[in-house]
């Protein structure tokens, strides 16, 4: 049993997509920190670590590429495969985006694995 969070003001990072950007890291709602950055145009690689005790599954990413005006070109989700245990982290990797001014990235869906005896779980 788990319980489900996400939408659009889950996690939003944004960073510019200049050729050899530092690595970017936010903080958001939900038990998430991300770091990440943009290697080259079109890709974005990082780590998504779950600041919770319990694991987490089903967690999707949204990135969107942004033009100079801050105007969403398209969207891309990314699901983040299998579950990421409680205080630990996973890696992900999204190529073939569009180049782009810069990019804003959002945990758009995650789900909380319970365990038993906690929180009223049976």
């Amino acid at each position: 049993m788990g319980r489900m969070a996400g939408g659009l003001g889950s996690l939003l990072l944004v960073v510019a997509a200049a050729a050899g950007a530092h690595a970017e890291m936010s903080y958001g709602n939900g038990p998430f920190r991300v770091e990440w950055n943009v290697p080259r145009p079109g890709v974005i690689e990082g780590t998504i670590y779950n600041d919770y005790q319990d694991a987490a599954a089903a967690i999707k990413l949204l990135v969107e590429p942004l033009d100079a005006a801050g105007r969403v070109l398209s969207a891309n989700y990314l699901w983040v495969g299998g579950e990421i245990g409680g205080l630990d982290g996973r890696s992900f990797r999204l190529t073939k985006l569009p180049p782009a001014e810069r990019y804003q990235v959002k945990v758009w869906s995650y789900q909380i694995q319970m365990r038993s005896g906690c929180c009223g779980v049976q």
